[in-house]
């Protein structure tokens, strides 16, 4: 029991990682054009403002389960670089968020 509770932990900081990198690729895309957030961006967006708030919402959302999953992941993992790297890359992540 315990042997396979740690092999699908291990899995899950695999797919903690993946979802990560989806996030910051998510994250680079708004950069890349200019947006650095909706609410500060607001009057830059025009009629374009709805469709990146709910951008933001859905990548925000991808970066929470990103990192919640690293982190209930790894205690229990047999390998535990890559959820220690998602945790990593999450704070990274918070860090860059505006506030």
């Amino acid at each position: 029991m315990l042997a396979t509770l740690r092999a699908w932990s291990t899995r899950g900081t695999l797919i903690a990682l993946g979802i990560l990198a989806l996030a910051l690729a998510a994250s680079a895309f708004s950069w890349a054009n200019g947006v650095h957030c909706p609410e500060c961006d607001r009057l830059a967006l025009g009629e374009r403002y709805d469709w990146w708030r709910g951008y933001f919402a859905v990548k925000d959302a991808v970066w929470l389960a990103g990192c919640a999953l690293a982190v209930l992941s790894t205690p229990l993992a047999t390998r535990r670089w890559p959820g220690v790297l998602g945790v990593l890359v999450g704070l990274l992540g918070a860090a860059m968020q505006p506030m």
